[in-house]
């Protein structure tokens, strides 16, 4: 049996439900349709409408013609460029989007090592920022864009370049185990996701490393590296 030319995609968001229909060839978004998640107040706690979501979906699989541009949400989301990759590459895989202000990467890092040791698969782990437009620019300025990608393994898989233990401190830490240049905090400066400097620095040297990231919160990431 042959696979249909076209994929119904459907993104649950926090303030909108999406469904998109998209091209199985080009990955390109023919039609799509889109409504406000609302939060309902009855009932004993707050809630969303998931009857109505369920309604949407249903209505917009079957509803000819109800088409609503994709320019409404394109790239509106924080997890766009995660739905868009899977849908690039046909991955069906699952994805964990984190923005986390200026403390993106070291909770990303924590997140995607913790998904690790909790199911005992490889995760992909990508931390990225862009310069943003106005008004958003004023409330973080980012003056480069700067990206990272690794692929963390389950302990004792093949090819690792080392093996990395985190700890998450209940406060800061009391200083950076690894000194800053000059370079790598206007970097940092300039873009949180360059945070990761550190990292890739110890990584490139492949020598035993003790890193440390303050969090906003007043807590900590603690990171000890050892190649393998």
């Amino acid at each position: 049996m042959s696979l249909p030319a076209t994929v119904a995609v459907i993104d649950i968001g926090k303030s909108n439900a999406k469904v998109v229909l998209v091209d199985r060839a080009s990955g390109a978004a023919i039609a799509s349709r889109s409504v406000a998640n609302t939060v309902r107040r009855s009932g004993p706690y707050p809630h969303h409408d998931v009857d109505g979501l369920w309604r949407f979906i249903l209505d917009a699989l079957a509803t000819p013609g109800g088409d609503v541009s994709p320019t409404l949400f394109h790239n509106s989301v924080h997890n766009a460029a995660a739905g868009y990759w899977g849908i690039g590459a046909g991955s069906m895989r699952p994805s964990v989007s984190l923005g986390c202000h200026d403390d993106t990467f070291p909770l990303g890092l924590l997140q995607a090592a913790t998904e690790v040791a909790a199911w005992g698969r490889p995760v992909l782990f990508c931390a990225y920022d862009a310069p943003l437009n106005a008004p958003l620019d004023a409330c973080r300025p980012t003056a480069v864009p700067f990206a990272v990608a690794m692929l963390l393994l389950p302990e004792g898989e093949p090819g690792a370049r080392a093996t990395l233990a985190l700890r998450h401190l209940p406060e800061e830490p009391a200083a950076e185990a690894c000194p800053r240049s000059g370079l790598r905090a206007a970097l940092e400066a300039a873009n949180p996701a360059a945070r990761a400097l550190p990292l890739l620095e110890a990584l490139a040297a492949r020598q035993p490393a003790r890193l440390a990231w303050a969090l906003l919160d007043g807590m900590g990431l603690e990171a000890e590296l050892a190649p393998c």
